[in-house]
């Protein structure tokens, strides 16, 4: 049996190793190692107290890894800290031992006020339910809005026509949810999904001070809300235009 993993934080010397192991065993992973470092390690809110972690095999090369992503939140106006984790893999051949709750388990005995994941496999709910998470069934729910509704539906007649594995693979990417998206039907027979403007509202664009300037006034009711800030936004911003 092998040794357990030593856990240690992310850095953007793991950056490459990292991305091959997140695409190789990731279904539809697509962020390149730029967007990966962005998020978790470039951030204005990343935080070494709240790290992206690495399990290192007894070779010296990493077999698991798991993304902490910071978010700093008002709860009933006062500032905490949270951590959304997400982006999880362990090596297949390492899946029988305790990497993956190593690495959990390591990310929620962290000091944040709270950790969230979403859209996770039910092996790591499992584990999160071991360290005394939750699942929460009233928000949870897949979405899907189609922007090219003649594409997507002549891509599903095509997937359907295959009869392979990776046949499968592709119509779960094609059709991640279990409802049918009347929405793509069109506005003429399904009118609800294309409401029209509000009278006498209008829109322009806002940028990242105009943003956190109202922010304030829009979550005045609400007692947990993300406290964005400019650095904040504006990489955000700048990594959605990249």
């Amino acid at each position: 049996m092998p040794a357990p993993a030593e856990i240690r934080p992310f850095t953007h010397a793991d950056i490459d190793e990292v991305g091959r192991l997140l695409r190789a065993h990731i279904q539809g992973f697509s962020l390149d190692d730029k967007l990966l470092a962005g998020l978790l390690l470039d951030d204005p809110w990343a935080d070494p107290d709240l790290p992206s972690l690495v399990a290192v095999g007894e070779e010296g090369r990493i077999i698991g890894f798991t993304g902490a992503q910071v978010r700093r939140l008002r709860y009933d106006g006062e500032p905490i800290r949270a951590v959304h984790s997400g982006h999880g893999v362990v090596e297949p051949d390492r899946r029988g031992g305790a990497t993956g709750a190593l690495l959990i388990g390591r990310v929620l005995s962290g000091p944040q006020a709270f950790t969230w994941s979403d859209g996770t496999i039910d092996a790591v709910a499992a584990i999160f339910r071991t360290f005394g998470g939750q699942i929460d069934h009233v928000r949870s729910c897949d979405w899907m809005l189609g922007l090219r509704p003649g594409r997507w539906l002549l891509s599903i007649l095509g997937a359907s026509s295959l009869r392979s594995r990776s046949a499968d693979v592709s119509r779960r990417s094609l059709v991640p949810i279990a409802g049918f998206p009347f929405q793509t039907l069109g506005r003429r027979v399904f009118r609800s999904a294309f409401p029209g403007p509000f009278s006498g509202v209008t829109g322009e664009d806002a940028d990242a001070a105009a943003i956190v300037e109202h922010l304030p006034s829009l979550n005045k009711d609400k007692r947990v809300w993300i406290d964005h800030d400019e650095a904040h936004l504006e990489h955000m911003l700048g990594l959605v235009r990249s």
